[in-house]
């Protein structure tokens, strides 16, 4: 799963295309007897399917190349086959004939006692490193079949069979060696044989140990070499035989590097290519010390800067949250205030708006009791204060007694806010205290009650721009408070 799924996706993908697009044809001439890439001839060796091809274009490469390597035949067949077992990359179509024209291919050239050039350019012999993955990918293909339940293969029907039991024969003879056929060029150890233990999975758990065990022969004190006495590591490579990475040989160009080769030659150059690979780190290492001690400097003076900074900031925090804790509680204290004066005003208003209906209304019956002239405004004329008057009305059933009760409060209240304003002074428009006389004329008190309801409106009025007042200022404390 993930990216690596994608990658090996795109490039199995690619290498199939390469096959199908330039090697096809070449497979089939093989597989109908029409070419015979048998043997040790290096002319038949570029008639076999190209293994390397240029990446860039997805072309052959051609160059003269040792196309003798079943195994990496093997290794793409049995890559795709595992992508096709988990269900990433299907085999139809166009991959499924390829894949059968490999089988058919493999089972031409009798891969089992093929003499291939191995897991890289070796001498022609018989390489459990390339019986390997053939192997491995005919099993998995049985695995397949058996698990999408194909009826129809892409081979000869016995082509599975006959690849698989060749190969185990084969493989079972040679391991736990890499070659032993020719005699010539017997090699029992070799590093190539651990992907037969893992990932291929082709060789028991015994074999495996048996394989690991012939390994600790081509190990070092640092690591280990693919296999002892590769004339590749003979001493001045380069001038004896070329620069060329791409190079490969003949069996008799191998035979004439191989007698480069003295002994002691390849620990020698692989100790001077690793005394060279030591220096070239040493100085590599003594670079990345000096860049990095200048950069740790560096970030030490800027953990040093942002520590400082750290501080200020928070000391500004504190301070911060300090006029925050400040601000709330004033804000708290300040809505407190207002909650109380907002209370005080509802229920100021609601008592001032009575008053003004209830003088409006005893202005009212006093007005209709005059037009009547009734037995009431003759006893009126008797009477010389306003809480008498007030009594007569209620005798009367002008006004309600609790009308009454609260008039007689009201008056006494201004009176009383009167007196203190004056320093005892005598009201003019209200007379002396509340139960002082008054002219006896029931126009008199017409007039003392109009005038009371002009002071319970005006002083309405100025409760209310009070109240409109306190709410504004208490908003804008507000608003001042929280944008801090």
């Amino acid at each position: 799963d993930g990216p690596g799924c994608e990658d090996a996706k795109a490039c199995l993908g690619s290498i199939a295309k390469f096959l199908l697009t330039h090697e096809s044809q070449r497979m089939e001439l093989i597989i109908n007897g029409h070419k015979n890439v048998t043997g040790t001839d290096p002319a038949t060796w570029m008639d076999r399917p190209h293994i390397r091809f240029i990446g860039e274009t997805g072309l052959e490469d051609t160059k003269w190349y040792n196309h003798k390597q079943n195994d990496a035949l093997g290794y793409f067949m049995w890559a795709r086959i595992q992508l096709a077992l988990a269900d990433k990359m299907p085999i139809v179509g166009d991959h499924y004939k390829l894949l059968g024209q490999l089988f058919d291919f493999l089972r031409t050239i009798e891969c089992w006692k093929d003499l291939d050039a191995g897991h890289w350019e070796e001498h022609s012999a018989q390489h459990a490193s390339s019986l390997g993955p053939c192997l491995a990918a005919v099993k998995a293909f049985k695995e397949l079949v058996e698990q999408e339940g194909m009826s129809v293969l892409p081979c000869k029907d016995d082509t599975p069979d006959v690849l698989e039991k060749n190969l185990q024969e084969q493989l079972d003879l040679i391991l736990p060696n890499e070659t032993i056929t020719p005699a010539e060029h017997t090699r029992d150890a070799d590093s190539a044989l651990i992907f037969l233990c893992y990932p291929l999975g082709v060789v028991s758990d015994k074999m495996g140990l048996q394989i690991v065990e012939r390994l600790k022969k081509v190990m070092g004190h640092i690591a280990m070499c693919r296999y002892r006495k590769d004339s590749y590591w003979c001493k001045d490579y380069k001038e004896l035989i070329g620069d060329d990475p791409t190079k490969h040989f003949t069996d008799e160009e191998l035979k004439h590097r191989d007698s480069l080769l003295k002994e002691g030659e390849e620990a020698q150059k692989l100790y001077s290519e690793y005394s060279d690979w030591c220096e070239d780190r040493a100085r590599q290492l003594a670079h990345e010390i000096k860049t990095g001690s200048a950069e740790a400097d560096s970030l030490k003076a800027s953990i040093a800067q942002e520590e400082a900074t750290t501080a200020t900031l928070g000391a500004k925090i504190e301070e911060l949250a300090a006029a925050i804790a400040t601000d709330e509680a004033d804000l708290n204290a300040a809505t407190h205030i207002r909650e109380h004066e907002h209370s005080d005003f509802v229920r100021e208003e609601a008592e001032l708006a009575e008053t003004v209906d209830m003088l409006k209304r005893a202005t009212s019956i006093l007005e209709r009791e005059m037009a009547k002239g009734g037995a009431a405004m003759l006893q009126m004329r008797s009477i010389n204060n306003l809480a008498d008057a007030l009594k007569v009305m209620v005798q009367a059933s002008a006004l309600s007694s609790a009308d009454a009760s609260k008039l007689s409060a009201f008056v006494q209240t201004q009176q009383q806010a009167k007196e203190d304003a004056e320093d005892q002074e005598d009201d003019a428009e209200f007379g002396a205290p509340a139960a002082a006389a008054y002219k006896g004329h029931s126009g008199d008190i017409l007039e003392v009650l109009e005038g009371l309801t002009d002071k319970a409106e005006e002083q309405l009025g100025d409760l209310r721009k009070k109240e409109t007042t306190d709410l504004h200022n208490f908003q804008m404390l507000q608003q001042s408070l929280e944008d801090e």
